[in-house]
């Protein structure tokens, strides 16, 4: 069970409230003029209208949001506050979260409800019927839709540092954004909350397991759409379902280094969602169909051509070749940063390489034909 960073209540509350003041402090120096309060809120002295205008000020107190947070999270996002980190890793869920230091680098509020807006929630629209001029499928049907919207716009692993605005009129609902300009420099971060070049040997694998998963789903789409469906097509779109699953997993690993700082709680945390991963007991399970499905096809000694008569068998051949590529960017990133990974990475590996051999008896398998190699 995670622990709380630091060791009673009133030093977290203390250390929380205090670095919210310095968060507004440093933020109002950052707009070219002394600080100063009024009605809680801080200030520029500046007096340049033109880039005011566009700013919205911070609030010293708790966003409602930061009020029904446990004492444990408060003191984690102190204690980032403190390094001057702009995330930290919410241990409950795993989540990268932004900081109230990540949020004041937008100078507004976003609107999508956002767990340390140092803005008060400023821009946030209320819990009322929301609706569009136009009636279509994005307006809002009741208030209890609208403020669905909302809650879930907060609940998204980043979403705070979302830059949406409004569209004019401000009549639709606040979403959810896709971005966070965040990597606009060129970098990515991990889900320890280090951040590296995207040209790192970690995203190039986290990019072919994606880019995998993807072609598995439209293998899974092509069986799902053929005119006759078989019971056989049924099982292997169940399979590959699951083989999406652990694709997500897989990902996990390679995007969480662990081994760096073991004692961090955060970390401890990781670690545990990871050891609850079971890529020794998948990849028996692969091994396993692999043998069915094998049993099931005639012997083949001699090279095929992918392809087989269909649709969905030339697709499973592009999984198993995605595949392979996925496994070298794997060992490519345990050659690296080895050392800075738990054995799961290893685990996961050999996951991804009993896969595409799965590919290519499950391409076999819904296949109408054996097309082999010719040598004249």
């Amino acid at each position: 069970m995670w622990r709380a960073v630091t060791c009673d209540t009133p030093r977290a509350t203390a250390i929380v409230f205090a670095v919210m003041a310095l968060s507004a402090l440093v933020y109002t120096t950052v707009r070219r003029g002394g600080p100063r309060v009024t009605h809680g809120r801080f200030f520029s002295g500046c007096t340049c209208a033109s880039p005011m205008a566009t700013i919205d000020p911070v609030v010293a107190e708790e966003n409602p949001i930061e009020r029904r947070l446990t004492l444990e999270i408060k003191a984690l996002h102190a204690q980032a506050m403190a390094n001057g980190e702009d995330t930290y890793i919410d241990p409950c869920t795993g989540f990268t979260v932004l900081t109230r230091l990540g949020l004041m680098r937008n100078m507004k509020c976003c609107g999508n409800r956002c767990r340390h807006c140092p803005f008060g929630h400023v821009n946030v629209q209320s819990k009322r019927l929301m609706t569009t001029k136009a009636e279509g499928p994005f307006a809002a049907t009741s208030a209890s839709s609208a403020a669905t919207s909302a809650e879930a716009s907060s609940a998204a692993p980043t979403a705070a540092a979302k830059d949406g605005k409004a569209a004019s009129g401000g009549n639709v609902p606040k979403r959810s954004m896709v971005y966070t300009k965040t990597g606009d420099n060129g970098t990515s971060a991990l889900f320890t909350g280090e951040r590296r070049k995207k040209a790192d040997a970690v995203f190039e694998a986290l990019g072919a397991i994606d880019e995998l998963s993807s072609h598995v789903g439209l293998a899974r789409a092509m069986l799902r759409s053929a005119a006759e469906r078989r019971e056989h097509d049924e099982a292997m779109m169940s399979m590959l379902e699951g083989i999406q699953q652990e694709l997500l997993n897989a990902g996990t690993v390679v995007a969480t280094p662990t081994a760096k700082n073991p004692e961090d709680e955060a970390t401890k945390h990781m670690i545990t969602i990871l050891e609850g991963y079971r890529f020794l007991d998948k990849t028996e399970e692969i091994a396993r169909n692999i043998d069915i499905i094998d049993s099931r096809l005639t012997p083949l000694r001699v090279f095929i051509l992918p392809g087989g008569g269909n649709v969905a068998s030339a697709q499973l051949h592009v999984c198993r070749t995605t595949c392979r590529r996925a496994e070298r960017r794997m060992v490519k990133v345990r050659d690296l940063y080895g050392e800075t990974y738990t054995d799961h990475l290893r685990q996961a590996t050999v996951y991804v390489n009993r896969l595409s051999d799965f590919f290519f008896v499950a391409a076999r398998s819904i296949a109408e034909e054996d097309i082999v190699r010719k040598y004249n």
